[in-house]
């Protein structure tokens, strides 16, 4: 680990302050009763420890640490979601919202539902906000996907290639079929480009699994899948609050056998 946290860890403990966490360019602390210039001392005192130049980047009113997905025994620091105690402001790190890959109708999803927790201001209310804002936020999203009333453009999900086409022993990965199209049209992608496709027919196993992007606008997506997925995304968020994935799923299958 490295020597400047290790350090500012000791400092901060030396003061009674719990650390909760701390990775290469963050620390994150806690003390009853602490307040703003308390951590502005404690800040100063680490900087004179470390020779290290620190900035406060706020309080949170509170802060979930995800597992990791290796081992879910153990809350990483590199995936979390919280909310600073001023103006609600959210802060997450690693979970959809920041990724890259993600469709943006899942990160505007979970947007919405940290907005809703982030007006929470105990655990009682963020378990309490979970389960009824959040649960309602999810079937409304997901429900729009059963109607197809989501543009396929907002479903886009897209992968890096780690070889080229030709390298890869199976042709069923979704990344591989969009890839595939993209080639007959005379565009061909290498390792370390990336392709952007949408879901078509999840669970087959021929050439329509996949859609790439530029050939997607009208394209007939695959609701059940992306419904699974919205409930993997969404229980990201709602999971620490104990509404899990396949709860989630069970109240689409309720809504399907009542339509």
């Amino acid at each position: 680990m490295n020597r400047v946290l290790l350090d500012a860890m000791h400092t901060a403990e030396n003061r009674v302050y719990r650390v909760i966490h701390g990775i290469v360019d963050s620390l994150w602390v806690s003390k009853k009763r602490a307040r703003l210039g308390d951590y502005q001392e404690l800040c100063k005192e680490i900087e004179d420890a470390t020779k290290f130049k620190l900035s406060i980047e706020g309080i949170y009113k509170w802060i979930v640490f995800l597992p990791s997905k290796v081992d879910s025994r153990n809350q990483v620091p590199t995936r979390y979601f919280g909310a600073f105690e001023k103006n609600n402001e959210i802060k997450a790190r690693g979970i959809e919202l920041r990724r890259r890959d993600a469709p943006p109708y899942f990160k505007a999803c979970q947007e919405r539902m940290l907005r809703e927790l982030a007006k929470c201001d105990d655990q009682e209310e963020l378990k309490r906000c979970a389960r009824t804002d959040g649960v309602a936020i999810f079937d409304e999203f997901a429900e729009k996907i059963e109607r197809h009333d989501v543009s396929p453009l907002s479903l886009i999900i897209t992968n890096r290639l780690s070889k080229n086409l030709f390298e890869y022993a199976s042709k069923r990965k979704l990344s591989m079929n969009a890839s595939l199209k993209l080639e007959g049209e005379g565009l061909q992608l290498k390792a370390g480009q990336s392709v952007s496709y949408v879901i078509t027919k999840y669970k087959t196993g021929g050439f329509s699994r996949a859609m790439p992007e530029e050939l997607a606008e009208d394209v007939v997506y695959d609701s059940s899948r992306y419904v699974e997925l919205l409930a993997d995304c969404c229980s990201t968020i709602l999971s620490p609050f104990g509404v899990e994935k396949k709860a989630l799923l069970s109240r689409t299958e309720s809504l399907l056998a009542w339509s």
